[in-house]
C-alpha cells in the first residue's frame, strides 16, 4: 500500500510539474526498498504494488485529461 500510493501520488505530481513528478518517484523508491529491508514486504509484493499502481494512475489521469 505504501508504495502503491505512493506511486499514484508521484503521478499526480507528474502531472503537473514533471520535476515534482520525478523528485517524488524517488522518495517512492526510497519507501519501497525500505519496506523490503525491514521485511515488511517482499520484492514481488513491492513490484506488484508499483505495477498496480500505475496502471490505476495512467488510466485516472487518461480519463482526467479527457473531461476536461
Amino acid at each position: 500500500m505504501h508504495t502503491s500510493f505512493n506511486v499514484f501520488v508521484s503521478a499526480l505530481f507528474f502531472s503537473l510539474n514533471p520535476i515534482y513528478g520525478l523528485i517524488w518517484l524517488f522518495l517512492t523508491l526510497l519507501v519501497a526498498i525500505s519496506r523490503v529491508i525491514l521485511k515488511r514486504h517482499t520484492v514481488k509484493e513491492v513490484i506488484m504494488g508499483a505495477l498496480i499502481a500505475t496502471v490505476i494512475s495512467f488510466v485516472y489521469l487518461y480519463f482526467d485529461i479527457q473531461n476536461h
